[in-house]
């Protein structure tokens, strides 16, 4: 489709200006979506004055809202780029012109110029009004004095910075003591997640820690993989699933720690949902211990790897008591009580019932009926 000279020129002379940038910054952007049955031309410029950016601090704390300066920081940009911008024009023209007829390229040819020149009219127009001396003033000065309190805000910034950085120092100092504190007490459930896995150094490449426990002074570390997931809307994402598999450690009364490889399902199929990973200290004790709910686990009392559950003895069929005053369940337990009773780890007393050990604190259990559950250890660990 040839384009007369008249039109040429023009986009001579657009192209001489959109290279130039010694004073402004403009671009012309010219479109051509014509179909068969119709011309269709769409031009889009935009004129802008040329600002140096002043780059300031981020924001360390990230907080949200910002805090002061980075908001008027900020507005100040939108303005400057507000101001710079002298002029974002548009040109469009829809005709019935069919390219198919004997005359329609011909039709289509003078009016594609005619609109060029047109718009470019327009555009040439808007340069001169922007690119006028005093506007041109006007603008510089308007841009001066903003960036000039841009510079102001800056130290303040840092200043900002600094002070948020000292306070992170100190917290990290505090929760440091803290820590340390935590361990050293046996009062490990008050260090932060670090501390712990530092501390009990779970056996698998990737972990998390779901919970930890004062009660049962221990803590759980589920084994992860790398994973994709779809939601509930469709969209995939990537995250740690876990495996199945979990680490319930900690340290008893008297100091001894201790470890066991647990099961630990999911609650929900990681691979559909953007499920957590829940699993408690209360459920791996229940799998370790063989405990059938955590609701039965919550009424348990736990001496070592012992764990006593208040229960009704069945009757029929039930186990036949024999009288034993003492039982020695392992070399460093005894279970001692005045009218004790047992079968197989079933036992009962109308008195108070005993646990002694050699070094966990004595257990007074009050008088009633009890099932005991041993906790196996763990491969290559002697029983407590």
């Amino acid at each position: 489709m040839k384009i007369t000279t008249r039109a040429e020129k023009m986009l001579q002379r657009i192209d001489k200006i959109t290279q130039d940038t010694s004073r402004i910054i403009s671009s012309w952007d010219y479109n051509n979506y014509s179909v068969q049955a119709e011309l269709r031309l769409s031009v889009a410029w935009v004129i802008r004055y040329p600002v140096d950016r002043i780059h300031y601090p981020r924001d360390l704390s990230k907080s949200s809202p910002a805090p002061y300066p980075w908001p008027a920081a900020n507005a100040i940009t939108g303005d400057i780029a507000d101001i710079a911008q002298l002029d974002r024009g548009s040109a469009r023209t829809d005709q019935p012109i069919n390219a198919r007829t004997k005359s329609g390229p011909q039709r289509r040819a003078e009016a594609e110029a005619e609109f060029i020149v047109q718009a470019g009219q327009q555009f040439l127009a808007a340069i001169k009004k922007a690119t006028g001396k005093r506007n041109l003033a006007r603008i510089r000065k308007q841009i001066g004095e903003l960036q000039a309190e841009q510079k102001r805000l800056i130290p303040l910034m840092r200043k900002s910075n600094s002070e948020y950085l000292k306070v992170k120092k100190r917290e990290r100092e505090e929760q440091a003591q803290r820590n340390a504190e935590a361990l050293e007490s046996g009062r490990f459930w008050d260090a932060d997640t670090n501390t712990l896995k530092n501390y009990f150094h779970p056996p698998f490449s990737k972990n998390y820690l779901a919970d930890v426990s004062e009660r049962w002074r221990a803590a759980l570390f589920l084994e992860c993989q790398s994973i994709s997931y779809q939601t509930y809307s469709g969209n995939w994402g990537h995250k740690l699933g876990g495996t199945g598999r979990g680490y319930l450690c900690g340290v008893d009364d008297n100091g001894d720690e201790w470890g066991y490889i647990c099961e630990a399902p999911q609650s929900r199929d990681d691979y559909f949902y953007d499920a957590k990973l829940d699993t408690t200290v209360a459920e791996a004790m229940a799998e370790i211990f063989g405990i059938t709910t955590t609701s039965q686990l919550e009424q348990c009392t736990r001496q070592g790897d012992l764990l006593f559950c208040p229960c009704k003895i069945p009757t029929e069929p039930g186990p036949e008591m024999t009288p034993q005053e003492k039982w020695h369940v392992r070399e460093s337990h005894e279970i001692w009580s005045p009218r004790l009773e047992r079968n197989g780890h079933y036992l009962r007393s109308s008195h108070d019932i005993v646990v002694s050990h050699t070094s966990h604190k004595t257990v007074v259990l009050p008088a009633g009926e009890y099932r005991l559950y041993i906790a196996e250890p763990p491969e290559g660990v002697e029983a407590d």
